[in-house]
């Protein structure tokens, strides 16, 4: 990247001129020949990975093809947006509730500021514009230019024919996903034409989750006790370990994301009154509602639900209490190398968590310890979280 990009790129991620406080989507420059711009991030881009965001599988298909978005080379689809030949940004940067089904109602304040001068510092090769809606908005701004430059409209499925010309103008560019080309071979996750709402999202991401982990982890014995201890017990749990990070991510995310699309949508803030330090200051604003959110998931959680659907709040409870002792691994984990110390104790012993509903987690020597049965229990908070929110959406 060279100085005057990273100032640039510096000077987007710290950006706080649009409402809510929020983080503008960005990506580093570093002279990508390909440059992609959409219209507006989604509420997901903030909370969850790329790869598990139904929005960008579609632009993916767009541009290299259903057959390179199987298992194995979705690193490589993702590398080229990370670090390879494509850069890709938005004509607004942060995600705003408002404009969400209203796109051509998209106001210029970040594409006023940086999309010019984000084109200048680039210079590349291939403009591709995805979304009828900022066609007209797009070109208003970079004006007219020598850059070959593709308009279509953002797509819904992706392996329509109108994207061919895409696919064969980024092809020659790519650094990473060296062929493109539409397969319609194996299993691909699309339930847009079975489910309806939200639950086409969660069930999308929850089965791209579980196809990630959908490995045997390989285990070879040693000849020593070491190499014994080494490949049969360290390695195979230091993957088991990051899997449970990982799941405890993902359900984190799934709500969090639930929550802030319900109180973007909704000015009923008096559900989480009880949980405010000062429930005097009233009303709150969106910036006070994210804040406690981000901090008292869990319990914003379980008092959405037994406002809009108390039928459901025993389950939500003790999916709760589950996901609260999987902070406590995860944290030990992520933060203490896995080991138990004696202010994580708190009744945790060499016994497994079934106490609360986790089982196959032990403490061996001192470590959080994941056994092939704790494997099963994190697939289950998983299924448990999908399913509660496919029913209070």
């Amino acid at each position: 990247m060279s100085l005057s990009g990273d100032r640039l790129v510096h000077e987007i991620s710290r950006c706080r001129a649009c409402e809510g406080n929020r983080t503008p989507f960005h990506f580093g420059i570093h002279g990508q020949p390909v440059m992609i711009i959409s219209a507006l991030p989604s509420l997901q881009a903030e909370y969850k990975p790329l790869t598990s965001i139904r929005f960008f599988r579609h632009l993916c298909i767009a541009l290299f093809g259903d057959k390179y978005l199987i298992s194995e080379f979705s690193d490589s689809v993702l590398r080229e947006f990370c670090d390879g030949n494509i850069y890709w940004t938005h004509y607004r940067k942060c995600y705003t509730p408002r404009y969400t089904d209203k796109l051509t109602e998209l106001d210029d304040i970040c594409a006023n500021r940086y999309l010019k001068r984000e084109l200048d510092e680039l210079q590349p090769k291939l403009i591709v514009v995805f979304g009828n809606e900022i066609k007209a908005k797009v070109e208003a701004v970079i004006g007219k230019t020598s850059i070959r430059t593709i308009y279509k409209p953002f797509p819904d499925m992706g392996n329509e024919e109108i994207f061919d010309e895409v696919r064969r103008a980024v092809q020659p560019f790519m650094k990473y996903v060296k062929k493109t080309g539409i397969a319609n071979k194996g299993e691909i996750i699309d339930y847009s034409n079975t489910l309806t709402g939200h639950e086409v999202h969660i069930r999308f991401e929850q089965a791209a989750f579980k196809r990630t982990w959908n490995r045997n982890i390989p285990v070879s014995v040693g000849r020593t006790l070491d190499e014994i201890w080494h490949k049969r017990i360290v390695v195979p749990n230091m993957e088991r370990s990051y899997l449970l990070v990982s799941t405890f991510a993902f359900c984190e995310n799934q709500i969090k994301t639930m929550l802030h699309e319900y109180f973007c949508m909704n000015d009923n803030y008096t559900i989480l009154s009880d949980l405010r330090k000062n429930a005097a200051a009233w009303p709150p604003n969106y910036k006070d509602v994210r804040e406690l959110i981000q901090k008292k998931w869990l319990s914003a959680l379980i008092a959405y639900v037994s406002y809009e659907y108390p039928d459901h709040i025993e389950c939500t409870k003790i999916l709760c209490k589950k996901l609260d002792e999987l902070n406590r691994l995860r944290n030990a984990i992520a933060h203490n190398g896995g080991l138990i110390t004696s202010d994580f104790e708190r009744g945790f012993s060499m016994a497994d968590s079934t106490a609360t509903g986790l089982y196959g987690i032990y403490s061996l020597a001192g470590f959080v310890f994941v056994t092939v049965n704790g494997i099963k229990s994190l697939d289950e908070i998983v299924d448990e979280t999908a399913d509660l929110l496919c029913k209070i959406q």
